[in-house]
């Protein structure tokens, strides 16, 4: 391919550039913004896909953040691109401020107490219902054949610790997201609006006048052959 690394990464750097990138995040974040700020559609429209990228990123629907961004900008008429791009405004170094708030403030709307206890448990049974799920698929490809029973207590946990996981963590956690998502979207939305403008005007006015002085040089080429032509 062509795009394909000459040298592959190994697991450590993978994951180092993960939570650093190269270059930096200022250099990762400059980029982001740079491509932002090229894409063609108007200011309100890139920024209303800049509201919905940074919105989902307060869900707690991981994995599936850029559908979610896509989805949320085609409905509200903004740039989709525009929205993938800005859902980078969760990660590493976000999103642990944005889970702790979100569940901190979901739980308190909800009428509930924040206990660590009761999110760790709400922890352990994603992983039980993780560990079910891949036993019952790999004893399809295995001699080992599951007894009717067996099957009744794996539904029977699955959906014990799939409720535990939402009550405890997923409900909170898209509870309390949802002001804040709401109140940065807004923010972010106000605040890229000018500064698209300012730079899509900068770029045309650089795209204008280079396209005078490649007219005044043709121009200037055009009179010097005239002239030549004109000479005996």
């Amino acid at each position: 391919m062509v795009f394909r690394r000459k040298h592959k990464l190994g697991w450590w750097q993978s994951a180092r550039q993960l939570f650093y990138p190269k270059g930096g995040w200022s250099r990762a974040l400059s980029y982001i913004g740079h491509r932002m700020s090229r894409l063609k559609d108007s200011p309100h429209k890139v920024s209303r896909g800049i509201a919905a990228g940074v919105f989902v990123c307060f869900t707690p629907f991981f994995g599936f953040h850029f559908f979610l961004a896509a989805v949320i900008a085609f409905i509200i008429r903004g740039n989709v691109l525009s929205a993938i791009l800005a859902t980078f405004f969760g990660n590493p170094l976000t999103f642990p401020f944005i889970s702790w708030g979100s569940l901190r403030l979901g739980t308190f709307l909800l009428g509930r107490d924040f206990s660590d206890a009761e999110f760790k448990s709400s922890r352990n049974s994603f992983n039980e219902v993780m560990y079910e799920i891949y036993e019952n698929i790999k004893s399809i490809f295995t001699s080992k054949v599951s007894s009717w029973q067996e099957t009744l207590d794996f539904i029977n946990i699955l959906w014990s610790n799939i409720f535990e996981f939402i009550n405890i963590f997923l409900l909170p956690y898209l509870v309390g997201g949802l002001i804040p998502g709401f109140m940065f979207a807004i923010l972010f939305y106000f605040a890229s609006v000018p500064i698209i403008s300012v730079y899509q005007n900068r770029r045309k006015g650089r795209l204008r006048q280079k396209w005078v002085t490649i007219r005044e040089r043709a121009v200037k080429a055009k009179a010097v052959i005239d002239y030549e032509d004109k000479e005996p």
